[in-house]
């Protein structure tokens, strides 16, 4: 018992590290609202709080010409045969762009949206559920 108590308390603890680091980051014009997470030094995980069920994993980047960015590969159920890969301007602030780019091969992406992107943002300062996610396959909206 009391080793299962002392398990239960150190998973509470790291899952409490782990929120205390959690970003949320709307995409301007998006219903998509990510929650980010700093897993470590450099990893990092995204899961969609507000249209789709997109989620990810991925890390921080230096990227020649484009200095620090989040390179985050993204799955969501609603498009399986695609991979999106996000890149994130890092550090996440207010106004930073971010740019998406797809493939249904894992051989060549394709940029299919770009954007900018709000740090902090209540979900009333945000587009509404009607608006496009921007992983969902090209042409919907979320319901």
């Amino acid at each position: 018992m009391r080793k299962s108590t002392i398990a239960a308390c150190t998973l509470l603890t790291v899952l409490a590290a782990t929120n205390a680091q959690a970003t949320k980051v709307s995409l301007d014009g998006f219903c998509n609202r990510y929650v980010i997470n700093k897993l470590g030094n450099r990893l990092f995980s995204l899961r969609d709080g507000g249209c789709s069920s997109a989620f990810g994993g991925g890390v921080n980047a230096k990227i020649t010409g484009l200095g620090s960015q989040l390179v985050i590969s993204v799955s969501d159920p609603s498009a399986p045969d695609t991979q999106f890969m996000f890149e994130f301007q890092y550090p996440l602030a207010t106004g930073n762009s971010w740019q998406i780019y797809s493939t249904n091969d894992g051989v060549t992406f394709t940029s299919i949206l770009s954007g900018t992107y709000t740090v902090g943002a209540p979900a009333s300062a945000h587009p509404t559920r009607r608006s496009p996610s921007a992983t969902a396959p090209l042409g919907t909206v979320a319901k």
